[in-house]
């Protein structure tokens, strides 16, 4: 065998000893790595537990809110309700409002109106007055008619008397003289 042969046999067993050193070591490696995945694999399957319970907390807050979302809603339209009939109202108090102006403005006419209307019944009154003076004097005028007449009735009853007793004298002067 020559030196180089040794040589070569001595570097393939050390590169063979190294080989096995690199073998353990990459066992050994392996080994670790394996502990490190499932570690890591535990540490992934804690954390998606986690995120589960997170995403199932999540979910039930959102259902929570979905619910207050819809009372709130519900309310709003209930509110909403509420404005149309205060607006109505409001409408309607602006016509009666606008009619109200209208009717004030109306009052100087109507004042106006009441004013002339015033010095008419004043001027009525005062013929009413005068109409029951007169009415009066009437009254007092027929008052003494009433009793000229009963003393026209009177003598008209003396008169009768006369003329009957002239009658009866000219009947007795008419018949002949025995």
């Amino acid at each position: 065998m020559s030196t180089s042969s040794i040589t070569d046999r001595d570097r393939l067993e050390r590169l063979e000893l190294l080989l096995d050193e690199l073998q353990r070591d990459c066992d050994a490696s392996a080994a670790d790595s394996g502990k490190r995945a499932r570690t890591v694999a535990r540490l992934i399957r804690v954390f998606g537990a986690l995120m589960a319970l997170l995403a199932l907390s999540n979910l039930y807050f959102v259902n929570d809110l979905t619910q207050e979302v819809r009372l709130v809603i519900a309310q709003m339209n209930e509110m909403t309700g509420y404005f149309v009939r205060v607006s109505e109202r409001m409408h309607d108090m602006r016509r009666q409002v606008a009619a109200m102006e209208t009717q004030v403005r109306l009052l100087p006419v109507i004042d106006a109106q009441v004013a002339e209307i015033g010095v008419h019944v004043d001027a009525m009154g005062e013929g009413v007055a005068a109409m029951a003076q007169s009415t009066a004097t009437i009254d007092t005028e027929a008052g003494r008619m009433h009793h000229a007449m009963d003393d026209m009735a009177v003598r008209f009853r003396g008169l009768n008397a006369s003329v009957g007793a002239m009658g009866v004298d000219v009947r007795e002067m008419a018949k002949p003289v025995p």
